[in-house]
Formats: structure tokens, sequence, C-alpha cells
């Protein structure tokens, strides 16, 4: 009898444990093309790798500076409705997209030397694996 219930204490947690979203960075790619105007470009690809869609998330984009601003940290944030399993979501982004949040000191963002994504910073979905949920594109 304690083997069966053994059993079904593995089984509740291997089906239950499958059936959640998995949200993941599929792709990070970052430019900078310094030989014309210096825009940064960065293109995003989220996929839900789970088997369980995954209702509304946010995604921050944070361009991350050397030295950091202290008032004034330029960053782009989305909300996503839902990704069904398999599907995917892309966000492209180039230095116009962070023009309102940069303060003067950091002109077309000549401080940023990377760029970090956070998906669902804030936890609203609960999902198989928390921990690739952030990637780095270096420029």
């Amino acid at each position: 009898m304690k083997t069966l219930k053994v059993n079904f204490v593995i089984f509740m947690v291997l089906f239950f444990g499958a059936c959640t979203p998995d949200l993941i960075i599929d792709n990070i790619e970052c430019s900078w093309d310094s030989a014309t105007d210096g825009t940064k470009t960065i293109d995003v690809t989220i996929k839900n790798i789970g088997n369980k869609e995954s209702g509304t998330f946010l995604v921050y984009i944070n361009p991350d500076e050397n030295p950091e601003s202290s008032n004034y940290r330029p960053q782009f944030r989305k909300e996503i409705e839902t990704l069904v399993p398999n599907g995917d979501f892309q966000i492209t982004l180039n230095t116009s997209d962070f023009e309102e949040k940069m303060h003067v000191d950091n002109d077309s963002l000549r401080r940023v030397y990377q760029i970090s994504v956070l998906i669902d910073p804030k936890g609203m979905v609960k999902e198989s694996n928390e921990d690739n949920n952030e990637a780095v594109c270096n420029f």
C-alpha cells in the first residue's frame, strides 16, 4: 500500500508539474551601427516551451549603462497578454524606442554596454522553471 501512495504522489507531481507554462528567451540579438549614427538594435524572441497557456506577463528590456544613471534609467516594458504552448512573441527595438527615458548625459545610449532582458519580473506566471527568464546581450 505504501508503494501505491508513493507512485501516486510521483504521478501527480509529474503530471501537474508538466501542465504549466515555461517562458524562455528563445533568441536575443544586439547590434550597434557605430559606422553611421550609432543606432543600437535589439531583437528578442520569447517562447512558451511549456504545455499550458501563460496568461498575461511583463517583459523588461534594460539597457545597462556604465556608469549607471541614477534617475533616468532607460527601460522598455511590454505587457504580453498570453503565449500559447510553443507560441512565440518577437520584440524589435532601436535607440529611438528608449529616447523618452534617456537622460541628456546618455545621448543615443552611448553609455550602454549590454542589454538585459527579463521575462515575467513580477512573477505573474507560475512556470515549471523560473530560472530561465533572463538573458544578456553585449554590444
